[in-house]
């Protein structure tokens, strides 16, 4: 999951990085380097938005859902057919 670390007090903003721990990473660098190693106290690692599926995210989709529904409806007219 890719993530972006944010400056608010001086507007610095890192490119997207690989994982959380390339930001923490560019983090500390940024505070060595503009807030001579001092945590500025309006900064933040986000998540970015990925047009992929969130692996983080425990959910079911819709479809799958859908599925499981539909089979679920001719199962049981199987059985009403059947006479159980």
């Amino acid at each position: 999951m890719p993530y972006r670390y944010r400056c608010h007090d001086c507007r610095a903003e890192q490119p997207e990085a690989g994982d959380r721990a390339e930001a923490e990473a560019f983090r500390d660098r940024h505070r060595q380097w503009a807030h001579g190693g001092l945590a500025p106290d309006n900064e933040q690692i986000e998540r970015v938005p990925a047009g992929g599926r969130d692996h983080d995210g425990r959910y079911v989709s819709s479809s799958a859902a859908l599925l499981l529904l539909a089979v679920l409806a001719v199962v049981s007219l199987g059985a009403r057919a059947l006479g159980h």
